[in-house]
């Protein structure tokens, strides 16, 4: 038995596109900052976190708005690659949070506190 292929949809296509945010945006941008900050500071001497570089980096997206003639990329498709955007990115906080909840003990009957 043959499976039959079909055109991606609309929503296929958005969806794809945000596989980039997770396999790629997301991890890649605070390691390129860091990156930086270090790089600045053996050429310079200088000092300054990641998070106190200015914004070097931007992007935007076409995904689910691109009006190339697609009958169905319409504006409620829009919206909902603009919803989907922001669940993955999302999802990705909650996850990086969920893994420091899991690693950081608040109980010193978990893990002893250091002596000062």
């Amino acid at each position: 038995m043959r499976c039959a292929r079909r055109a991606p949809t609309v929503r296929d296509e958005i969806r794809m596109g945000l596989d980039y945010y997770t396999n790629g945006l997301i991890e890649t941008l605070p390691r390129l900052y860091t990156t930086m900050s270090a790089a600045i500071h053996q050429v310079y001497g200088k000092e300054i976190a990641a998070c106190d570089l200015p914004s070097v980096v931007r992007f935007g997206s076409w995904i689910g708005g691109d009006r190339d003639g697609n009958p169905f990329v319409t504006p409620e498709m829009t919206r909902s690659a603009l919803q989907f955007a922001r669940e993955v990115i999302l999802t990705a906080y909650m996850d990086a949070v969920n893994h420091l909840i899991e690693n950081l003990s608040t109980s010193e009957r978990q893990v002893q506190s250091p002596p000062v």
